[in-house]
């Protein structure tokens, strides 16, 4: 099984009070034999509060998987 652990740097949150909308970054998947894919991840979030939602994709496939997660100053943590 594959294991999708998204590392997202988002700079640019310090400067908005509201992440919704869609963003695109870099994200590696550990695969069952240990090596590292690197993909394109696409997050589509909307913000309520401090609580954002939404969903997350790949570039390589019409998965979406559903996100939870919060915005703490300027760092954005999602459990997907």
């Amino acid at each position: 099984m594959l294991k999708l652990f998204c590392c997202f740097i988002l700079s640019a949150i310090a400067l908005f009070a509201d992440v919704t909308g869609k963003w695109t970054g870099t994200g590696k998947a550990d695969t069952s034999d240990g090596d590292a894919q690197v993909m394109t991840v696409n997050l589509d979030l909307k913000q309520t509060g401090n609580e954002v939602t939404g969903t997350v994709s790949t570039g390589e496939s019409s998965d979406r998987f559903s996100a939870k997660g919060t915005l703490d100053g300027d760092v954005l943590t999602m459990k997907v």
